[in-house]
């Protein structure tokens, strides 16, 4: 692909002289064969580089070939006028960019686009639709448990060959230290129902973590004899038996009223209850 590096020539608006520009213009045909132009750097070599990612950027856009890291971290780094002028030439898209876009800044508020405005995240989608302080906080602190966990950093990390199974098995070593089975599978709901809400905003241009299921067996915790601590309610003391529960009302009336020492006999039968 043909690039022209030059510089510019303008009109001085004071003498009217011609002047040429300290900064290289690059010229190019992008993927539609448009005529494009870039502002370059006042180098000649920097800006021979960022003719070097514009050619491989547009040339995955017109092949549809997957970026590579480099270009990727590139395009993260950006200024917002440069990154503007890709959107508009629709080089990259919203979609793109937001993909390359730390998870833990989905998941809470973080710096839009343009590096000032913040950018609403999952949290605050959840206060938005009148969740309770309670449940927002135990729902980000689940999914952010997993992020931080598993490593996954960025939406492709979701989408790697392994990654649900890497979950699985970060949730299982919490499950041998304790966790039971009915939270296991709050942490997963939670984790898929962020996944689904990078699909639905479109933060993602796909649904991530699709085949993350739920435990088949997370009732085995709560059954007698389970090893578990504290996740059995067949372990919890029993309620204490009260005199209302086996007595009629006047009875209990009649005992209250009755003296100390007969409520105490030892020929009272129901003497434990009082």
């Amino acid at each position: 692909m043909n690039f022209l590096i030059f510089k510019p020539t303008y009109k001085d608006r004071k003498s009217g002289q011609p002047r040429q520009s300290r900064t290289y213009h690059i010229q190019f045909r992008d993927h539609l064969k448009r005529r494009q132009r870039v502002v370059g750097m006042s180098r000649e070599d920097a800006t021979g580089r960022l003719a070097l990612r514009l050619e491989r950027l547009i040339q995955c856009r017109a092949t549809g070939e997957p970026m590579s890291d480099e270009l990727v971290r590139w395009i993260d780094i950006l200024d917002t006028p440069l990154r503007q002028k890709l959107l508009d030439m629709e080089l990259i898209d919203e979609r793109s960019v937001y993909a390359e876009t730390p998870l833990i800044g989905h998941l809470r508020r973080h710096k839009g686009g343009d590096g000032k405005a913040d950018e609403p995240g999952y949290q605050q989608t959840l206060e938005s639709r009148g969740t309770t302080a309670k449940h927002i906080k135990v729902t980000v602190r689940r999914i952010e448990t997993i992020l931080t966990g598993c490593g996954l950093v960025y939406w492709k990390d979701l989408v790697r060959p392994g990654a649900a199974n890497k979950v699985e098995l970060f949730l299982g070593r919490k499950r041998k230290a304790g966790e039971i089975g009915a939270s296991i599978n709050y942490f997963i709901r939670d984790f898929r129902s962020f996944c689904r809400w990078l699909k639905t905003s479109e933060r993602a241009p796909a649904m991530a973590m699709d085949n993350l299921c739920a435990l088949d067996n997370a009732k085995v915790d709560s059954e007698p004899g389970s090893d578990r601590v504290g996740c059995c309610r067949s372990l919890r003391p029993p309620r204490a038996v009260h005199r209302r529960d086996v007595l009629p009302h006047h009875v209990c009336r009649e005992w209250r009223h009755a003296p100390p020492a007969y409520r105490r006999g030892a020929g009272n039968p129901l003497s434990f209850l009082f």
